[in-house]
């Protein structure tokens, strides 16, 4: 007869691991999403930051923050949020955007060549707060709730009316 035995440590690590956690609504979206800091999100898409209302998550470690309350998302299904993470970083991709590319061709009889040229570069990046966007797949959508957990997770459930 096998016998597999659990160590107590690791029953106690699982349970601790969903302390305080609920379960999402059956059905319910779930957006998985990436950030290394803090994040606030807008109740509002068009909001610019920092956004007057909407939902602030700080980041504890590597341990799951708790469910947010839900808020009212106004009847639209893009989320806007924002990241915490480009402090000391702004290089990284995502930071940056591009605003135009412009190229000058230089043609003659016989043939063409690349003259100057020029792109345009902006940044989402508003003191270390990066812009990102989500989208609730369901134009039912009513609200969200938030939370973050470990390896940079953030979840957002969408709620339906």
């Amino acid at each position: 007869m096998l016998r597999r035995e659990i160590p107590v440590t690791a029953v106690l690590a699982c349970l601790a691991a969903f302390a305080g956690t609920r379960p999402a609504y059956a059905g319910n979206e779930m957006m998985v999403e990436r950030c290394s800091g803090d994040v606030y999100i807008s109740s509002a898409y068009n909001d610019r930051f920092p956004p007057a209302g909407g939902i602030y998550l700080k980041r504890s470690g590597e341990a799951f923050t708790p469910w947010s309350p839900p808020m009212p998302v106004a009847g639209h299904t893009f989320i806007r949020w924002w990241c915490h993470s480009t402090t000391g970083n702004w290089l990284d991709p995502g930071t940056w955007r591009i605003d135009g590319v412009n190229a000058h061709v230089d043609c003659d009889y016989d043939s063409c060549s690349l003259g100057t040229g020029a792109t345009r570069f902006y940044t989402f990046d508003v003191n270390g707060w990066t812009a990102e966007r989500s989208r609730c797949g369901d134009p039912a959508t009513a609200a969200i709730s938030a939370r973050l957990g470990p390896q940079r997770l953030l979840l957002i459930e969408c709620r339906p009316y």
